[in-house]
């Protein structure tokens, strides 16, 4: 990146940066880099006196106009090329200008930034053809907010095509056609025409709201004998079909925003001004290094910025933040102050990712939270063609996480849902069927038009959207054999394929949906069980482990092994002192049906019962009943391996322990459970008879 020449700019001179010409490798519009003086001294002969503004330019190419208007303030250069707008900030850099950069076509549709944002909007010599008049008057007019007087200054070199007349001879046209159309468009916003017949220019100067007075004259030729006698009032009437809004602009893609080869030199160099373009990247590369402090010194800075980012880009910073677990009280508070600034021209991809950003926080920030739920309720309304159904999930799923039971919302989401299904992936629809059984909303014609697309996805699901179906349908209480028994096959391919367990969360989810809820097994299934829980076990928190054990019990066919029973029951080892009387219970009971035969685990287990009941910790008669039986039958030895040896002092203790306890319960045992245990024990007979009794 090297000086390239100068160019003198109302008064000043403007140092300009260039770059070889391998630069241009690969851009689309090669326009930009080079100067074109004459439509940029044009607009720079109109530029107000310099004042403390935040200024636009449109097509900046090398930023000559830009940083001719930067003194005092401070101007945000805009291009389509990225290439070109390091150099436009080269340009900057040798002027000692604060600017900053953004890469934006405004030939594709809406304005880079919110409404009302900006004091000046700048634009030189980008009408060099036809089709460029109607897309830069209409960002023009949708970068102004009602409340607001904005201003915007047009640099232009006129241009008159040459074309074959019907005689077959070259003809020049009348007129430049560019200009003429962007002339009938303007109206009555023209404020200002200034010719410069030297140099075949025009800057044209545009107010929002129009002026009162329509200007005085329009000239969009070549300057003949008696043009400077010719008044020709401006087109007072919008031409039919113009867009001036966002929501008749068209659908725009985001641009990513790349940082070049020069911009990062200069960030690292004279340019003191860390600018929205470096901004953005640099805070994607801490995101993708998972640089948690690097992500919190540049907060700061996004909050400086934040009238400057675009709605997707604010979504991408919220985004990568929550996904790291960067959840600083201060930044977030500010950001969700200014929602309904930031979003004031958004569309349903921004809103759906403000919501997950939200959701991955677990942030239930209400007022921000209701304002997107409006707004996505306001697309809504607009059709389904606005919905795409990647969204629609993102949406529920995130609303749900959060715990928020939008009934309006949600039946709205719904509908457009049933509509979008043939078109959801595997990730939307396992999204959706788990987000609406989060909130036990058991919406039986969306889980209808989603069974089929889900059946025929079921080849392309993963461990984790297998898991969360299986969640959704035990939620629900959904017994549908054929469904279960699929998921069942597909995640025990998967994870046989793979050789991955499922984690210990969904394992634990699943067990419970599929054992405990839906009374569901199948071979598949006991596969899968066998396979994970030893992997995972020791991962489980303590309500995670609760909840697989009570699920084991229920599923049919779970073999004895000690591959799954060693690790089972050693974490129960670990865990027992945090666990309730009934956990404990639900773990001998497992024990036994498994056939473990660890002397240390039943001796552990047996006397921390025991010392529970002494305690009187033991608080429900059932509990203890089911205790009382299950130690008549240890002891008889007909549910353990008969090898499996106890001392006699902890057998007597346990049956002491029980009788006292049942003795206590004055009647609210069971006689029927307590004759059982008799009936079953033939050590410590007497004891319980006396109990009884």
């Amino acid at each position: 990146m090297e000086p390239g020449g100068e160019l003198a700019l109302g008064g000043t001179i403007v140092r300009l940066c260039r770059g070889p010409d391998s630069l241009q490798n690969g851009c689309e519009d090669t326009t930009g880099f080079q100067p074109w003086g004459a439509a940029s001294r044009a607009a720079a002969a109109l530029l107000p006196p310099p004042a403390p503004r935040l200024q636009l330019e449109l097509g900046a190419g090398l930023g000559a106009l830009g940083v001719r208007a930067a003194p005092a303030g401070f101007v945000v250069l805009s291009d389509k090329e990225s290439a070109v707008l390091g150099l436009a900030l080269g340009t900057a850099a040798l002027n000692a200008a604060c600017c900053d950069a953004v890469v934006y076509d405004f030939a594709r549709g809406a304005p880079p930034f919110r409404t009302g944002v900006f004091d000046l909007l700048l634009a030189s010599d980008v009408l060099f053809m036809d089709r460029l008049a109607e897309p830069l008057f209409a960002s023009l007019a949708a970068l102004h907010a009602p409340s607001q007087r904005q201003t915007a200054i047009v640099g232009h070199q006129k241009r008159r095509a040459v074309f074959r007349g019907p005689d077959g001879q070259p003809c020049l046209e009348p007129e430049d056609s560019a200009l003429g159309r962007f002339l009938d468009m303007v109206g009555p916003h023209l404020r200002r025409q200034s010719e410069n017949p030297a140099e075949e220019s025009v800057a044209l100067v545009l107010d929002w709201p129009a002026p009162p007075e329509p200007p005085a004259k329009r000239h969009c030729h070549g300057v003949e004998p008696g043009d400077e006698k010719k008044d020709v009032s401006p087109v007072n009437q919008t031409p039919k079909g113009l867009r001036l809004n966002n929501e008749s602009l068209p659908h725009v893609e985001v641009v990513e925003i790349v940082l070049s080869e020069q911009a990062q030199l200069l960030l690292a160099g004279s340019f003191a001004c860390i600018g929205v373009l470096p901004l953005t990247t640099i805070f994607h590369r801490a995101y993708v290094a998972g640089d948690h402090a690097k992500l919190r010194e540049l907060n700061p800075w996004i909050l400086q910025k934040l009238h400057l980012l675009r709605p997707r880009e604010v979504a991408m910073v919220l985004n990568h933040l929550a996904f790291l677990q960067v959840l600083d009280h201060s930044f977030w508070q500010t950001v969700s102050d200014r929602v309904p600034e930031i979003l004031i021209s958004s569309d349903m991809v921004c809103l759906s990712l403000m919501v997950n950003a939200y959701a991955r926080g677990a942030l239930k920030h209400e007022a921000t939270l209701q304002f997107l739920a409006a707004e996505v309720m306001q697309m809504a309304a607009r059709g389904g063609e606005y919905l795409p159904p990647r969204t629609i999930s993102m949406v529920v799923n995130g609303m749900s996480k959060l715990r928020i039971r939008d009934e309006k919302l949600m039946k709205t989401m719904s509908i457009h849902a049933r509509s979008a299904v043939a078109d959801m992936t595997e990730v939307d629809l396992s999204m959706v069927a788990n987000a609406y059984a989060r909130l036990w909303i058991n919406d039986q014609k969306l889980f209808d038009a989603l069974e089929e697309p889900v059946k025929r996805a079921m080849p392309r699901f993963t461990i984790l959207h297998l898991t969360a179906l299986a969640h959704a349908h035990g939620r629900l209480l959904r017994r549908d054999e054929e469904m279960l028994q699929a998921i069942a096959s597909t995640l025990w391919q998967r994870c046989e394929s793979s050789q991955e367990a499922v984690d210990a969360l969904n394992l634990s989810a699943t067990m419970h949906a599929f054992a405990t809820r839906l009374a569901f097994s199948s071979s598949d299934f006991v596969k899968v069980v066998e396979f994970s829980l030893p992997q995972v076990i020791e991962e489980m928190s303590i309500s995670d482990f609760v909840l697989t054990v009570c699920a084991a019990r229920r599923i049919e066919g779970l073999a004895p092994s000690r591959r799954l029973c060693e690790p089972l029951f050693r974490h129960s080892l670990h865990l027992l002192r945090e666990l309730q009387a009934s956990a404990v219970v639900n773990i001998l009971e497992l024990a036994a049906q498994l056939q473990h035969d660890s002397s240390e685990f039943w001796q552990t287990m047996l006397s921390h019962c025991a010392t529970m009941l002494e305690t009187s910790r033991f608080y429900e008669a059932q509990h203890i009943s089911t205790l009382a039986l299950l130690l008549a039958r240890l002891w008889r030895g007909s549910i353990t391996p008969s090898h499996l040896d106890l001392p006699d002092e902890l057998k007597t203790r346990c049956f002491v322990a029980v009788a006292t306890a049942l003795l206590e319960l004055n009647g609210n045992s069971d006689i029927a459970s307590l004759a059982d245990v008799v009936a079953e024990s033939e050590i410590g007979r007497g004891t319980l008879w006396e109990a009884s009794s």
